[in-house]
């Protein structure tokens, strides 16, 4: 081979290994550079709770295994468990997290309304929530396992009923306070008063009969509710 031939062989070589494919220099410009980005707890477990209520309510709750929820928000079983010790507590979270700001609004001004227009934008705010389609799903969920998980059950109650019952308790019991209400138990009273609220129209929603009320629908409902409970319960 003369020197000439061998010459333009090495240059031909040389240029080859200084040009790259456009696959491999697409996938070397696409590759983020650096390390990746560490995320928060509080970002951890907002990640954890929406991934586990979209596959509570795709699976059920006994079908779903917490190596799935993790590896579906693409964290390590580890990382899961060390935000939330048991599928309970997971569950009840998502539930928290659902109520976490009901009556928020509502509870900042009730001092300065009249308590039927607090009490009307309140239960307003909650029945809407209650009758959403997503969290009749997530009571469907509650209901098929509760009885092989009572303490998903009273976390439930706590978080939803539970909280939704002791705004407007603590309302009615300053009134009665104030001697603008004759009413013997507060809590009880609360209770009464919500059921008329939600209490047909969830159970409809729960057995799938129809759609959920509009907000009209909702408003008129939870005004007629409280007209008739306040009238039955002004000190006279």
């Amino acid at each position: 081979m003369s020197s000439r031939t061998v010459a333009a062989s090495a240059s031909m070589r040389s240029r080859t290994r200084g040009t790259s494919s456009p696959k491999n220099s697409a996938a070397t410009e696409s590759r983020p550079r650096g390390r990746p980005r560490e995320i928060s707890e509080d970002e951890r477990r907002r990640r954890l709770i929406a991934v586990a209520e979209k596959v509570f309510v795709e699976q059920g709750y006994g079908a779903t295994s917490m190596d799935e929820i993790a590896q579906d928000a693409g964290m390590s079983k580890k990382t899961l468990y060390q935000l939330f010790d048991t599928k309970e507590a997971l569950f009840a979270a998502v539930i928290t997290d659902r109520m976490r700001a009901l009556g928020e609004g509502a509870e900042q001004g009730a001092g300065a309304r009249p308590l039927k227009d607090v009490v009307v934008d309140y239960l307003c705010e909650a029945a809407r929530f209650i009758l959403s389609p997503r969290h009749v799903a997530l009571f469907r969920v509650l209901i098929g396992e509760a009885w092989r998980a009572p303490g998903m059950a009273q976390a439930f109650d706590n978080a939803c009923a539970g909280r939704g019952k002791s705004v407007l308790a603590r309302w009615l019991a300053q009134e009665v306070e104030a001697g603008r209400l004759d009413l013997e138990d507060p809590v009880q009273a609360a209770g009464m008063l919500f059921g008329m609220v939600v209490g047909e129209p969830h159970h409809r929603m729960l057995m799938g009969e129809g759609r959920p009320p509009s907000r009209e629908a909702i408003e008129a409902r939870v005004r007629e509710a409280v007209d008739i409970f306040l009238q039955g319960a002004q000190r006279r």
